[in-house]
């Protein structure tokens, strides 16, 4: 973890978290391809990543 809140209810993370699922499914609705790198989701687009 970067932060020492990390994986808490403290982290600063856990407030987007609303936001970012709902930017996701919005992705989710176009074309783009969603693929995971080091576990981080990655969005591609004719095999290049937007």
């Amino acid at each position: 973890m970067r932060c020492e809140k990390g994986a808490t209810p403290a982290c600063k993370v856990h407030r987007w978290t609303e936001i970012l699922e709902k930017l996701r499914m919005i992705l989710l609705e176009t074309e783009l391809i969603e693929e995971r790198k080091w576990g981080v989701p990655v969005y591609t687009l004719g095999g290049k990543k937007m």
